[in-house]
């Protein structure tokens, strides 16, 4: 009895012991031998790209070029034979291999004019070369013969080899060798006045290049691309415009990133309807490309900022709207701004081919065509080389032509000194023969200049006795045939052909 007593005690007692080891464990981690090992702190650091730019006048001094203006001197007058070499050193100062181009473009270009009125393109009658000498040159004769054999106009720009620096090494010196050759005419002797110039730009671009490795090998940057060293590099990847040595994909960007004045140059014919904002100033070169309108409903350039200097190219408008309305006097170039001064080739389709509605300091060349082929009756003609509804100090030289008349003026123009005002598109008897002048038929619309001496007016008309008065003495006389308007009549809103009709011939109406 006392036995079994004691059994069920010890039975009991392990039981609860283990019950007991039960709720201990409960919520406890089982442990088991471990071991670690821990690296050192690991750097994971970003590889620098820096490549530099130093140039020299003598090879031995060197100066960084990063925004350099003096590679060349500024107030040389340049002439045959005049000579100017720059040496320059490319140099990795980054911790990465890198490949690189070097560039030379003109990026902008003053047109002088001769003695006889003939356009000077500095750039075209300088020629340069590159070559790698071992020192600077000792003299002219030797630096001409270093690079008379590569020589190139400088008008068609320069893009190197692509070469590899690795880090901390740097180029061979790369010697620049522009100058006048000797045989040049009086072709680019200027007139004293309209003096000639260009701004010459060197661009550097780089990118890395496949020396570094990673896991797998070191052509994971085999595909790296350059910056555009030149227009025809960056026309190949699709820009458009350039400020100075910035490229961009559209004139619009450019606008947007304008700086001070910058000038804005076209690198090919695009099609973009371009606005200039309220309080921004720029200048157009439009780089002798064509700006088309991108979107058929708007005027191709509106101005409602500042607008320096419009020059250099053609703009064509595309406008499909209504006849009347708001498209009926719009313009290819319509300004709401300011414009100092516009020397473009215009093309309208509907309405002007420049309407301002704004202020204009001075028309200094260029053509400004209304659309010839716009017949239909009435207001359908509407078509002008000039709307005026704003102010413009003076008319110095262009060719204004309209199908319906060459200017409509219901604003004020100050002063007329050149120029010459066409409207050859339409007949005696049209809605065109109602605009006058104080009796100047046929091409001026609205308010007179304020004075007029110079310019030339052609007049349509069959009728030779016309003889216009606006304070000035005039010579009036017949002169070519018109070929449009020989032997054609018409009929139904537009012109044909008919035997026994009219010739019409050109009038030259010139102040002296």
């Amino acid at each position: 009895m006392t036995n079994n007593k004691s059994t069920k005690r010890a039975l009991s007692a392990s039981i609860m012991s283990m019950i007991l080891c039960i709720v201990l464990l409960i919520g406890a981690t089982f442990a088991w031998f471990t071991d670690s090992v821990s690296s050192g702190t690991n750097v994971i650091k970003a590889g620098n790209l820096d490549v530099k730019l130093e140039y020299s006048k003598d090879g031995t001094n060197w100066t960084n070029a990063d925004g350099a203006t003096d590679l060349f001197d500024s107030s040389a007058k340049w002439e045959p034979g005049h000579v100017e070499v720059v040496y320059l050193k490319v140099s990795n100062a980054g911790d990465l291999a890198l490949k690189y181009k070097l560039g030379v473009n003109v990026l902008n270009t003053v047109i002088g004019k001769t003695a006889d009125g003939k356009d000077i393109d500095l750039s075209e009658f300088l020629k340069f070369g590159i070559a790698e000498p071992n020192t600077a040159y000792a003299d002219r004769p030797t630096a001409l013969a270093a690079v008379t054999d590569s020589a190139a106009s400088v008008s068609q720009g320069y893009t190197s080899e692509e070469k590899t620096l690795t880090a901390g090494a740097s180029s061979n010196m790369i010697a620049m060798v522009v100058y006048m050759p000797e045989d040049v005419s009086n072709d680019a002797n200027h007139n004293g006045t309209d003096v000639p110039s260009i701004e010459m730009g060197v661009k550097l671009a780089a990118t890395q290049d496949t020396v570094e490795s990673d896991s797998f090998g070191n052509d994971y940057d085999q595909n790296a691309s350059f910056p555009a060293t030149s227009d025809a590099e960056a026309i190949e990847q699709g820009f458009s415009a350039r400020i100075g040595k910035e490229y961009y994909k559209n004139v619009s960007d450019a606008i947007a990133d304008v700086e001070n004045n910058d000038t804005i140059t076209l690198i090919t014919d695009i099609e973009e309807s371009i606005t200039v904002p309220e309080g921004r100033t720029v200048s157009l070169d439009l780089g002798g490309h064509t700006l088309t309108a991108g979107d058929e409903n708007s005027p191709t350039i509106t101005n409602n900022g500042n607008i320096t200097s419009l020059t250099n190219g053609t703009i064509k408008a595309t406008l499909k709207g209504a006849y009347t309305g708001a498209n009926k006097d719009s313009g290819a170039v319509y300004n709401t701004g300011k414009i100092d001064t516009v020397n473009v080739d215009v093309q309208a389709d509907q309405g002007a081919a420049l309407r301002n509605d704004g202020t204009i300091g001075e028309i200094v060349g260029g053509s400004y065509m209304g659309h010839p082929d716009k017949y239909n009756g009435g207001d359908a003609i509407d078509t002008k080389g000039l709307l005026n509804e704003g102010t413009i100090g003076l008319i110095s030289a262009g060719h204004f032509q309209g199908a319906k008349y060459a200017v409509k003026n219901s604003g004020a123009i100050k002063s007329i000194t050149g120029g010459t005002f066409d409207s050859p598109y339409i007949d005696e008897s049209g809605y065109c023969n109602v605009t006058s002048v104080n009796g100047l038929d046929e091409v001026w619309f609205g308010n007179a200049p304020t004075s007029i001496s110079g310019g030339t007016w052609y007049c349509l008309d069959t009728n030779a006795t016309l003889k216009p008065a606006i304070g000035s003495t005039f010579t009036y006389s017949k002169g070519d045939l018109c070929q449009m308007t020989s032997k054609k009549i018409y009929s139904n809103g537009k012109w044909v052909s008919s035997e026994q009709g009219a010739e019409y011939y050109y009038y030259t109406v010139t102040p002296k």
